[in-house]
């Protein structure tokens, strides 16, 4: 089993703002992958707008992809600090690497609050739980474990975090690699009813076919799971 020093979990289930009125929200950075160039994909576009109407604080998109961070105006206020929130599914390179140097650019202009990633939060994966549960009810019977889609991991860590990732889920972890597809690739197919683990459209969702195409933020049940979370935080 993976260790949670490894992968820390939030101790209350980053629920911590009871009540919301004791003090005003601080302003979020959601850390996610983005598609080439930088480009942000319309569901995480829709997601931030909404997350900054219910918490009235600016909640501000850095894309990994992206050749430069976010402007800190649009998002620092005199004097405050920030809560920067990864909003990557896997223990990768971006959350071992990348992520400390983000935290450490953002320091520069503030204080700087850091939020385990995504993947590693108890109430994202119960909802991935019964978003599978879901998948597997509809598909009937006979159609074996429903699958989770991810892109190839070779680090010990990630390889651990998907064996306790399945144990929570109840779902089994495909490896699957994926590349640009040319217009006489046919979609990528599976046997068992499947999710991608991708928050938005990527090259994944862009191989695959029929509703297994559908990234995690366009499904209501996921999406609303994970709004109601970050508008819980601090």
């Amino acid at each position: 089993m993976i260790s949670l020093a490894e992968v820390p979990l939030h101790p209350v289930d980053l629920l911590a703002r009871a009540d919301s009125s004791r003090r005003p929200a601080q302003p979020l950075l959601l850390v996610v992958h983005g598609r080439s160039g930088g480009v942000l994909p319309p569901e995480l576009l829709s997601l931030a707008a909404e997350l900054e109407r219910r918490r009235r604080a600016p909640v501000v998109l850095q894309a990994l992809t992206a050749p430069s961070p976010p402007p800190p105006g649009r998002l620092l206020r005199a004097g405050g600090g920030l809560t920067l929130v990864p909003l990557l599914l896997l223990p990768g390179g971006h959350v071992r690497h990348d992520l400390p140097a983000i935290a450490r650019h953002w320091a520069a202009f503030a204080p700087v609050q850091r939020i385990p990633f995504l993947g590693a939060w108890p109430s994202w994966q119960q909802a991935l739980r019964g978003e599978l549960q879901a998948l597997r009810g509809s598909s009937g019977a006979g159609q074996g474990r429903p699958l989770l889609l991810h892109h190839p991991l070779t680090h010990p860590l990630a390889q651990r975090y998907l064996v306790w990732l399945e144990q929570v889920t109840g779902g089994r972890t495909v490896a699957t690699a994926y590349s640009d597809a040319g217009p006489e690739e046919p979609p990528l197919s599976f046997a068992a009813p499947a999710l991608p683990l991708v928050l938005a459209a990527n090259r994944l969702t862009d191989r695959l076919g029929g509703s297994t195409a559908v990234p995690l933020l366009q499904r209501p049940a996921l999406r609303a799971a994970l709004l109601a979370a970050l508008e819980a935080l601090p």
